[in-house]
């Protein structure tokens, strides 16, 4: 995508609009982090701050001994059922093995369709024609094989940023083991090959948009005092071809406190962003109630207007689209083409789509792609009149669908299901708040439910940054769940972007109790609804997620059997000491300030724990490498839940990073067999996971840690054990395996905390 250079400078200056707090939260290198001493201020009176040193040998053998006590304690609660290896076998099927399938890097540049191939490991090009014509008979041609940096250099394609078809020329993303980091390298995909002396960017956080075939706008954090606090860049360059970066000609230069800057993307702002340019038109979405010339425009609304008009003082903008109570926008598609936009609506956390035109007369006309059910789809290509998007619900698969001019649609293929759906059906219900507000959920009800309370149940929610939790397929939870017979609820709780910016400000700061009471809510109603029982009812959430459910547990103990926490913000603190934890405070709050005392003392789970309170077993999951949510924060909270008595659970892998799957088996083993074995509330749990870390440290571990040491003599696994270990391991590097291959869609990592 190219971009104008004096839009820019113009519209930045003009609406003030440009380096604000995008959603994609990252953070400083593992190397960084680590060395900063600021990290680990000992001068404190937490008794387990020493866990936040990521180097240390008393904290590294204290990982070691709990992640292994902890698989142990897994386990033990399911070696009494026999391994099913028929469910095993089938549960998690690779995309693009015995099918077809299409990635998340599917995409339309000029009148190609590129995509990524999970059977040869190759980058694909197919005319968009030829596709159209057949997809089955279609012939792909091989563009880039990945096999050889994936085994040389450990790396794994993330992405491409091409100027095609002005230039054969692509900028081709690598990351390595999940990291939350890429490098960056120049590519032609006509002679197929890097390019010798072509443009390169080490391992960082870089934003980067062409400008032209030998000129490329690059936010790039390579020199430390132009970082922001989140790790990216806060200058914008425009780096020539065969020059040094550092020489580039500033464009745009940021705060230390804003998120980044970049070319082509304008982020979140205070009031309106301009999100799109139009057939000489400016697009602009509205990220708050925006008052301009006497005109009111409500939060969440698609405006338009001439940008030369706009340049000259005309402030009389067009309204694409106006939210109402149950209706907003959700996505503004880049892939649109130049002569159209694409968007998408959330009508009650339901997908619609859009296709938007203006004619040289400036007359807009607005057509609904007809979309295959009530589900989530996503754009991901354009090209001449057809629109290509993908579409999911819970129970169906990724399918790749084309639209024609007029909005009318047909399926042109579909990944393989992960897990077996027949019988199982989605309905949505609403529960009330504490303050009365209605918060809507999703039930996906397995073959032969029946309401008697007594079913196997996960709960999962979010509620953050304005992320919406939509109808979309979960092949892990469908294959651990679902398949199973067990029930799983998705609650759209406050905080989100369900129902637009309104929605999401209504947990932020002050009101982030509202989020707490909302899935409250919604575990009380499935209770009263004979769903499930607090015994059989299960609650899961990462990174944001993670903090949530912390919380929520530690408040209402007695409404949940078990809870699974993953990659979790927890000592509220100190959140804004460790790795990029400062740019959140937009949403939590600032703990050096009053805000700690007014509201974030009441809430934050690290301060929440107490020794009289009885509390579920707790399996808290984290990553050494995680550079959004440092590791520290579920390392003291296990330490001391534990010294209370708490029978709480601890898993650490040394790679993998924020959007780590390491542990999916055993995370999803641990709540599936907890809620279903009755006489688990009866056993000493704490007492277990004691026995089970003193016996590691005198050299009797039965297990392999996840930091690849050897096993230590005195092993005694059983055969039991060591089948199921292997099966759940086996499952999770398949998982794993579909996500590098770029062939599982079902799984979105979220970018945030």
């Amino acid at each position: 995508m190219k971009f104008n250079t004096a839009a820019i400078a113009i519209l930045s200056t003009s609406l003030g609009l440009f380096a604000k707090a995008e959603n994609r939260h990252r953070a400083r290198s593992l190397t960084e982090r680590s060395n900063n001493p600021k990290q680990t201020d000992l001068s404190t009176n937490d008794p387990y701050i020493w866990l936040e040193d990521l180097e240390s040998e008393s904290s590294q053998k204290w990982v070691t001994g709990q992640t292994n006590s902890t698989t142990s304690t897994i386990l033990n609660l399911i070696q009494t059922t026999p391994p099913d290896d028929e469910w095993l076998a089938s549960s998690m099927p690779i995309v693009g093995e015995d099918n077809p399938g299409y990635s998340r890097h599917f995409s339309v540049i000029g009148n190609n369709i590129y995509d990524v191939s999970g059977r040869s490991n190759m980058w694909q090009r197919v005319p968009v024609e030829s596709f159209l014509d057949s997809t089955s008979t279609a012939q792909w041609e091989d563009v880039f094989n990945m096999t050889e940096i994936n085994t040389e250099e450990g790396l794994f394609f993330t992405g491409a940023d091409c100027i095609l078809p002005e230039a054969p020329r692509c900028m081709l993303s690598f990351a390595g083991d999940y990291s939350d980091s890429t490098e960056i390298r120049e590519f032609d995909v006509e002679t197929k090959s890097f390019v010798d002396g072509g443009f390169v960017l080490p391992r960082g956080k870089h934003l980067i948009t062409w400008k032209d075939k030998d000129t490329l706008f690059v936010s790039s954090p390579t020199i430390p005092s132009f970082r922001t606090k989140g790790g990216y860049s806060r200058v914008l360059r425009q780096w020539k071809r065969g020059t040094p970066l550092e020489s580039a000609s500033i464009v745009f230069q940021g705060n230390e406190d804003d998120f980044a800057v970049a070319g082509a993307s304008f982020f979140s702002a205070e009031d309106a962003t301009p999100a799109r340019f139009l057939m000489g038109h400016m697009v602009i979405w509205t990220g708050g109630d925006w008052a301009v010339d006497g005109q009111f425009y409500n939060a969440g609304s698609l405006l338009a207007i001439q940008f030369e008009s706009f340049l000259k003082g005309d402030r009389t903008f067009e309204v694409l689209f106006q939210p109402d109570p149950e209706v907003a926008l959700d996505k503004l598609s880049e892939h649109g083409g130049d002569d159209c936009l694409v968007y998408t609506t959330l009508d009650n956390v339901i997908n619609r789509m859009y296709r938007v035109t203006v004619d040289v007369a400036g007359r807009w006309k607005q057509i609904e792609i007809q979309l295959p059910g009530q589900g989530a789809a996503d754009v991901v290509g354009h090209s001449g009149q057809a629109t290509f998007f993908t579409y999911s619900n819970f129970l169906t698969p990724q399918g790749l669908f084309v639209a024609d001019n007029d909005g009318r649609t047909r399926e042109l293929g579909s990944n393989a299901p992960s897990f077996n759906a027949a019988g199982a059906k989605v309905e949505q219900y609403f529960a009330v708040s504490k303050d009365g507000t209605n918060i809507p959920y999703f039930i996906i009800k397995p073959a032969n439910y029946e309401a008697n309370g007594d079913n196997p149940t996960l709960l999962t929610a979010y509620g953050g940054f304005g992320i919406s939790t939509k109808n979309e397929y979960d092949g892990s939870l469908g294959t651990f769940w679902t398949s199973r017979g067990g029930v799983v609820v998705h609650a759209n709780i406050r905080g989100g972007g369900e129902f637009g910016p309104e929605w999401h400000q209504a947990a932020v700061k002050e009101n982030r109790q509202n989020q707490f009471d909302d899935l409250i809510s919604v575990a009380e109603d499935l209770i009263a609804r004979k769903v499930t029982s607090p015994h059989r009812l299960g609650l899961q959430g990462g990174s944001q997620g993670g903090t949530l459910v912390a919380a929520t547990v530690l408040q209402r103990p007695d409404l949940f059997g078990a809870v699974a926490c993953h990659v979790p913000l927890l000592d509220m603190k100190r959140y804004n000491k460790l790795t990029i934890g400062s740019i959140w405070e937009e949403e939590y709050g600032n703990p050096d300030t009053d805000d700690w005392k007014r509201f974030m003392s009441s809430w934050s789970p690290y301060h929440n724990v107490f020794p009289n309170k009885k509390y579920p077993p707790i399996l808290f999951q984290t990553s050494t490498d995680d550079e959004t949510c440092h590791p520290g924060h579920t390392r003291k909270m296990v330490a001391k839940m534990q010294a209370m008595g708490h029978p709480a659970y601890f898993l650490e892998g040394s790679v993998g990073g924020h959007s780590s799957s390491m542990f999916l088996g055993q995370s999803q083993s641990f709540l599936w067999q907890t809620l279903n074995k009755q006489e688990f509330e009866e056993e000493d749990s704490t007492t277990l996971v004691t026995a089970a870390a003193k016996q590691l440290l005198r050299g009797k571990s039965a297990l392999v840690s996840p930091h690849h040491e050897k096993p230590t003599k005195g092993t005694s696994s059983s055969k039991a054990e060591i089948d199921w270990a292997k099966a759940l391991d086996n499952l999770s590097n398949r998982l794993q395996q579909s996500s590098r291959s770029s062939r599982q869609m079902d799984k979105k990592v979220l970018p945030v905390a």
